[in-house]
């Protein structure tokens, strides 16, 4: 069987297209169509929305970070640092234990200041 399959993702508040998937898959199986977008459309919709938070603490090489089990961060995840002037990448963090709302991270590398405050953003 030969599905074609078209899916737009809209910004409901500005009516943009953010991005836009269009596939012909050759499969007999609908199940393997399903997974195959549902691949997809998750890659697609975390590089245009990836998961954000803000260094709440800072002390020697661990950072706690406002965002845990319940935004989705896990174990393992690797975040970049921006700083406040220029969305200017300093630096990267990797999620090392986990709650529901915060997590602890080790900088993995720094390249600029950081500090309590920043904003994070999952790296891609």
């Amino acid at each position: 069987n030969t599905w074609q399959v078209s899916i737009r993702f809209i910004e409901t508040e500005t009516t943009s297209i953010m991005t836009a998937l269009a596939e012909i898959i050759e499969t007999k199986e609908k199940n393997d169509v399903a997974g195959m977008l549902s691949r997809e459309i998750l890659m697609r919709v975390r590089a245009a929305y990836p998961l954000q938070g803000k260094i709440l603490s800072l002390k020697d090489q661990e950072i706690v970070l406002d965002i845990g089990s319940k935004a989705g961060a896990h174990t393992g995840l690797k975040m970049t640092i921006i700083a406040e002037e220029g969305e200017k990448k300093i630096g990267e963090v990797e999620i090392t234990s986990i709650d529901e709302d915060t997590s602890n991270a080790k900088i993995i590398s720094q390249g600029g200041v950081i500090q309590e405050g920043l904003r994070v953003e999952e790296l891609i």
